[in-house]
């Protein structure tokens, strides 16, 4: 266990006396001797900061969580949930001034109860997906290094059962086919071996993450956790991405060998006892990072106000996608990330539901626009949608939620309105389901 020196008092060390700590401050970052923390506690400004033990401390002293913004150097001290970042109040009038009131909150507001955050949760379930598709991975490759092993072995074999019927001729050409293989072998051989230490090496890396999630969960502040949630959600992303990249494009070997088809004028005609050839195939390999198998897809903006329309016919590959404060809506193939369509609207998109290989979308101050999936407006009902929120659709009907006025409407496929159901209970946000 590697050493680990004394944390000393940082009130004593002022002073210019060195004094063990018995506990750590999480707001100061400091230490205190017994005498000093009593002083600490005793002080109004000070009396409700964190203490944890020396022992707790060195459980999360290597996760490195940053209070302090990276562009001014000042405390975080407020949250922007708009941008879910942690800013200063040096970043709210330059980075954050078209933000709202409401958006920017205090830091400690926001950080309450992060230990049961879904964001914690979903950091937790990406490490613990990723490792498990890791340790598949190393298998697979494993596996495929056993089968070009295999592989060698069976060519051996075939070579040294025909050599049994030819003569000395056979001795120099043995030697090269067998150089060959050797070296074929040996490459393939080495790529596994590379590609099988860098995936145990991410898989060491991401172990230390778990290790520092749990970590941080267990002993950090709720500021740290915060924070930390966020910078370990940053790094694997990035380790994510990084494996993607390493496992896309990469193939598996198998050797094989072909046997001379004239083997039999072999004195005339033959002058090599045969060719080793590296057969590549795709090694489908996938690295999932959510909780379903499907890729998880980046949606622009906040989930919060975004609406999705998922297309259940004959292609269940894709969704569709409105964003309230932009004028687009995008199509995603949810298999492939990278698969976007962006399709153009004259005004904001609110709420989009789809029904017969069509999207009904609610374009602000025009109606519901009724589109194909390649983004063709087919149709423009008339109807007021300056109230309208979200959107459903049946065999004959359309559904919406009023903005603001508690109310569920129905309306006919030319947007004459049949009833109209109100209640409290009927939130603005709450979204709306079709039979």
């Amino acid at each position: 266990m590697a050493f680990k020196l004394n944390v000393q008092c940082g009130p004593c060390g002022y002073k210019h006396v060195t004094k063990s700590a018995k506990k750590w401050c999480a707001n100061c970052e400091e230490g205190f001797c017994g005498e000093c923390e009593k002083s600490h506690k005793s002080m109004k400004v000070t009396r409700d900061h964190k203490m944890i033990s020396i022992k707790d401390y060195r459980q999360i002293q290597d996760i490195k969580v940053s209070i302090n913004c990276e562009i001014h150097g000042k405390k975080l001290e407020l949250y922007c949930k708009k941008h879910d970042t942690a800013v200063c109040v040096f970043c709210v009038p330059s980075e954050h001034k078209t933000c709202s009131s409401s958006d920017v909150i205090s830091i400690d507001k926001a950080s309450k109860n992060p230990k049961q955050s879904t964001a914690l949760s979903d950091l937790e379930e990406t490490v613990a997906v990723t490792l498990k598709s890791l340790k598949h991975c190393i298998n697979d490759q494993e596996t495929a290094l056993k089968n070009v092993d295999t592989d060698e072995k069976t060519i051996r074999k075939t070579i040294a059962d025909t050599r049994m019927n030819l003569n000395k001729y056979l001795d120099e050409l043995e030697r090269k086919v067998l150089l060959d293989l050797k070296s074929q072998h040996g490459n393939s051989q080495l790529k596994f071996v590379k590609f099988l230490n860098q995936l145990k090496q991410q898989e060491k890396e991401i172990e230390n993450l778990r290790e520092q999630t749990l970590k941080l969960k267990r002993y950090a502040t709720d500021l740290q956790v915060f924070l930390g949630t966020r910078e370990l959600n940053k790094t694997m992303n990035e380790k994510i991405g990084s494996l993607k990249e390493e496992i896309r494009d990469h193939t598996n070997d198998r050797i094989e060998l072909e046997i001379h088809h004239v083997l039999g004028v072999l004195m005339k005609e033959v002058g090599q006892f045969g060719v080793i050839k590296v057969i590549e195939t795709k090694a489908g390999l996938q690295l999932k990072d959510g909780k379903i198998d499907q890729a998880q897809i980046q949606i622009h903006g906040s989930m919060e106000n975004a609406h999705i329309a998922i297309d259940y016919g004959s292609d269940t590959n894709r969704i569709a996608v409105t964003y309230p404060s932009y004028k687009y809506l995008e199509i995603i193939n949810n298999k492939n990330n990278s698969e976007r369509k962006k399709l153009n609207s004259s005004n904001n998109c609110w709420g989009i539901s789809y029904l017969n290989k069509m999207m009904y979308v609610v374009v602000y101050k025009e109606g519901i626009v009724i589109m194909d999936l390649n983004g063709k407006t087919l149709n423009t009902i008339d109807i007021n949608v300056l109230d309208m929120s979200n959107i459903t659709t049946t065999k004959n009907r359309i559904y919406y939620t009023g903005l603001g006025n508690n109310t569920v409407h129905c309306c006919n496929m030319t947007g004459q309105e049949i009833w109209v159901f109100k209640d409290q209970s009927i939130s603005v946000r709450g979204y709306i389901s079709g039979p």
